[in-house]
């Protein structure tokens, strides 16, 4: 079920991207005079927002399942070869999720929610860069680290240890949308995330978690 906490997060996400628009529009006219030409411009920052979604893991006391919670995410990418319509971009992801909520309908209580930093380095290809639209793939490898809240479901306080940490990998894939200014473009992505399972107070039954993030956002080109 989706939070209502993190819809209106996602509201004042939305909210926060259009004064980011505002402020790289007038950016590009004010001094439009040195604008860097399309063709030399092969970096790219893109901020997104958007909604997680978590299978249902089992535990030694029943199964867990974890509430869509909002995730944002800052990414830095370098066009660095192409050949065709065909680019490769070395991607820097940052992705942070601030609370993803836990429940669980069996006795035993888990941690009543977790933050999640995931640092994801990788590449990525894209298609038809000169056109409107522009698809793309990536993978990365990386880093994660989780971190439980410090009381469970049940109010009781969390003695248990709460921070997990080890490698990540992700496959992505989206569409870059060009709008009517220059040096920017709209971004809709999906990332197929898997990390280290989250210490959530209680035996869990795999070892990595899988994570399914829906994004969009806007995109800096320079």
């Amino acid at each position: 079920m989706i939070n209502l906490k993190s819809l209106k997060c996602l509201q004042s996400s939305f909210a926060l991207f259009f004064c980011v628009f505002a402020i790289l529009v007038g950016s590009t006219r004010a001094f439009g005079q040195t604008v860097v030409p399309p063709a030399e411009r092969k970096n790219e920052v893109a901020f997104l927002a958007g909604l997680n979604e978590i299978p249902d893991r089992s535990s030694s006391q029943g199964k867990l399942t974890f509430d869509r919670n909002l995730h944002y995410q800052a990414n830095y990418s370098r066009d660095v070869w192409g050949i065709g319509p065909l680019r490769f971009l070395v991607d820097v992801p940052v992705i942070y999720a601030p609370s993803i909520n836990v429940s669980k309908n069996s006795p035993g209580d888990p941690a009543a929610s977790y933050s999640s930093f995931l640092f994801l380095p990788g590449v990525r290809a894209r298609f038809f860069p000169k056109r409107w639209y522009s698809p793309w793939v990536g993978a990365g490898y990386g880093w994660s680290t989780s971190s439980a809240s410090s009381h469970l479901l049940d109010g009781a306080v969390n003695n248990q240890t709460r921070t997990a940490s080890g490698k990540a990998w992700d496959y992505s894939g989206g569409l870059d949308l060009k709008l009517p200014w220059k040096h920017l473009s709209a971004r809709a992505e999906v990332r197929d995330v898997y990390t280290t399972v989250p210490a959530l107070a209680l035996p869990q039954n795999q070892s990595r978690t899988r994570n399914l993030i829906f994004a969009a956002g806007v995109v800096y080109h320079f």
